[in-house]
């Protein structure tokens, strides 16, 4: 499992219960808090450390007889997807990480495919945030980083004194994954029903998944 924090700590339980061997793969920088508190290395049968070598980390578990990789949280699925390739095992191909990590591209990726989807605009400064409202037809719009997790970020602005607070305080800092916020994303807001959905990985084919889970889109964004 590639950085078993926050939720994906759960994933260790699950594998072992099924008579794997768990093992995992983590960076030699600090962690954010909460990912260090959900992190016990006496959980994982071997724990491996990330230090920017790929090739040399993807030998080692090559030689341990690794047979299928997962991350286990957002800033864990670029690695994921690199040693799967590396090790030519199952897994997304990396050049669809983006896809799946940048929300900007998540959306540039929907609206290619004709799937309906807010629309989201990436602005670099705070003008062309303001800007961007007139774009979306107006207030109230949400601001968010382009590539984080969960609700880290999130602000629901229904007016430019928010939208200029939000940014800044989100803006070209350093959120809760350690990334650089460039910018922030100005996205159309929709009101309606939160619904949960169920997803399931079936490398196997339909009838085999390997694991279920609940995904709730109730937003706990901060609304102003």
């Amino acid at each position: 499992i590639v950085r078993p924090f926050s939720s994906g700590a759960s994933l260790e339980a699950e594998l072992h219960s099924l008579g794997c061997q768990v093992l995992a793969v983590v960076p030699t920088r600090p962690l954010p808090v909460h990912h260090f508190e959900s992190f016990d290395p006496r959980r994982y049968d071997k724990v491996f450390i990330e230090n920017g070598d790929l090739a040399g980390l993807a030998r080692q578990l090559r030689i341990v007889g690794v047979t299928g990789v997962v991350p286990g949280c957002e800033d864990g699925v670029w690695l994921a997807d690199e040693l799967c390739r590396l090790l030519g095992l199952p897994g997304n191909p990396p050049e669809s990480t983006a896809s799946r990590t940048s929300k900007s591209v998540q959306a540039a990726t929907l609206a290619a495919a004709g799937v309906p989807a807010p629309q989201t605009v990436a602005a670099r400064t705070l003008t062309e945030a303001l800007a961007t409202v007139d774009r979306l037809a107006g207030y109230p719009v949400v601001a968010k980083p382009d590539a984080s997790a969960g609700n880290d970020g999130v602000r629901i602005a229904r007016n430019k004194l928010v939208l200029a607070d939000a940014w800044e305080q989100g803006a070209d800092r350093i959120n809760a994954l350690g990334n650089f916020n460039h910018g922030l994303l100005i996205q159309q807001h929709l009101a309606g029903r939160a619904l949960p959905g169920v997803m399931s990985a079936c490398p196997g084919g339909p009838g085999q998944p390997t694991w279920q889970y609940t995904v709730n889109t109730v937003s706990a964004a901060q609304s102003d």
